[in-house]
């Protein structure tokens, strides 16, 4: 298949060529200005090739094709940094120092976690609402690592309005005799406001606490951006029980505000 990628090594010399990285990466605008200021002082040097304040146009022209190499560069180690970026925790699970640890300690809790997905899914109404995004579960130890699985377990779409939302769903069997309940590693939280942040949508954490995955004793749905510590006390929890037989309902937002997850009667 023919690579039409300007800025592979072989063809380099496009950085060369004022304007032409800016117009492949949808910069027209940089790619005019380029155009007309280095040929348009140019033909004005070579115009008045006797007039001597053209040794100062020249040197106009002159750095004005030297900011734009500057420029093509900038966009070409710009573009290389997105195409190999990688996530601190992605980064952290290619440690091979730690991959034996970390697989072992995932695995070994994946189970009650996708069947907790599932109860908690089963709680939007297919008519209402449509999946956007979810994780992949993880076959076995050979399976190929999924970065998609970093970002929380799945976005939904409320079909009526099309706004979007994310939920983390996360099962603890106990509170091992405390008053905090850790719903996170320490190192997760700051990924997930991250993920909210940048993707400019509501994340809710579902936290099932006691039971079974696919019947919790307490359920405990709180957004993320009222979530301070990845370990929150049972009294702050309590703020935010809904009926684990209860199903979800959207609230739209307006123009000022995000639309808002509620609870609505057991369907069943």
């Amino acid at each position: 298949m023919k690579n039409n990628n300007l800025i592979r090594k072989d063809r380099i010399f496009a950085i060369f060529i004022p304007g032409l990285i800016q117009y492949q990466n949808d910069q027209k605008e940089k790619t005019i200005i380029f155009i007309i200021w280095i040929f348009g002082l140019m033909i004005n040097w070579f115009w008045y090739l006797d007039d001597p304040n053209n040794s100062f146009i020249l040197i106009v022209s002159g750095l004005t094709y030297v900011y734009s190499i500057i420029d093509a560069l900038i966009i070409y180690l710009g573009l290389k940094r997105k195409r190999c970026s990688i996530s601190e925790d992605a980064e952290k699970y290619f440690d091979n120092s730690h991959n034996k640890m970390r697989k072992t300690y995932y695995y070994s809790r994946i189970e009650k976690g996708e069947k907790f997905e599932k109860f908690v899914l089963k709680k939007f109404d297919t008519k209402n609402f449509s999946i956007f995004k979810m994780t992949s579960p993880i076959k076995g130890p050979d399976s190929h690592y999924n970065e998609n699985n970093l970002d929380p377990d799945f976005i939904l779409r409320y079909i009526p309005s099309r706004e979007k939302f994310a939920i983390e769903a996360k099962f603890r069997s106990d509170r091992y005799n405390s008053e905090m309940i850790e719903w996170c590693k320490a190192y997760q939280m700051p990924r997930y406001k991250r993920f909210e942040d940048e993707e400019k949508i509501p994340v809710y954490i579902v936290i099932g606490l006691g039971g079974i995955p696919d019947k919790p004793g307490k359920m405990f749905v709180v957004p993320l951006n009222f979530v301070k510590s990845h370990e929150l006390p049972l009294e702050f929890l309590s703020r935010y029980e809904m009926k684990p037989n209860n199903h979800f309902m959207w609230q739209p937002g307006s123009f000022w505000n995000a639309g808002r997850l509620y609870q609505t009667a057991d369907l069943s």
